[in-house]
């Protein structure tokens, strides 16, 4: 199953290493319960799974950050008061089943289809359910997604919290210019968007 996953999209298996690694601490910023499965079921496409855990390393680097930014976006998304939300690039992100959502909340995922395939079935494994309306979109974030999140049920006309979380950093400037120009053309007012950049991507 791992063999299929994109190698952009295999670093959603480090992440969930490390997520699964603060879920394990007493003072943990956020409870992620099956980050831990997405590790063992993807470890096999790391090319570091040494006995020293994922703190170690390389990881050792990235830790603080994914563990910041996983709260940071939890609460952003949590009070934006929008019950339309659409992750972009989801990954192996479990905010769908993790997070206390309004009642009537739908919340759309966006990646391409081997990463939800592979990330649908640790979550059936798991029995996972949602905490609020899950609408899966396999979709391409460089060609034609809005077609198909129109087509899953997303409506326009209603406030929508986005999050493009560790995605611009993969896209080309061009790449990262539409898809934002997609998100404003979507988005009706009210609408929130969050994302991370570093040196030399699109500023926000």
């Amino acid at each position: 199953m791992t063999e299929s996953l994109p190698a952009v999209s295999r670093t959603a298996v480090g992440v969930a290493a490390l997520r699964a690694a603060e879920s394990r601490r007493p003072d943990r910023l956020f409870d992620d319960p099956y980050a831990a499965a997405f590790f063992e079921a993807g470890r096999s496409v790391l090319p570091d799974t040494s006995p020293e855990g994922p703190q170690a390393g390389l990881g050792a680097l990235f830790y603080p950050q994914v563990v910041i930014r996983t709260r940071f976006y939890d609460d952003h998304l949590l009070g934006s008061d929008c019950t339309q939300i659409v992750l972009l690039a989801a990954g192996l992100d479990t905010r769908a089943f993790r997070l206390a959502w309004p009642v009537g909340t739908r919340l759309f995922e966006l990646d391409l289809p081997e990463v939800l395939a592979f990330k649908d079935g640790v979550l059936g494994e798991q029995r996972a359910e949602p905490s609020c309306e899950r609408v899966v979109v396999p979709a391409d974030l460089r060609e034609d997604w809005a077609a198909e999140l129109r087509a899953a049920g997303f409506d326009p006309a209603a406030p929508t919290a986005w999050l493009a979380e560790g995605l611009l950093m993969y896209l080309t400037p061009e790449e990262a210019e539409r898809l934002l120009t997609t998100v404003g053309v979507l988005s009706a007012p009210g609408s929130r968007i969050a994302f991370e950049h570093r040196p030399g991507t699109p500023p926000d």
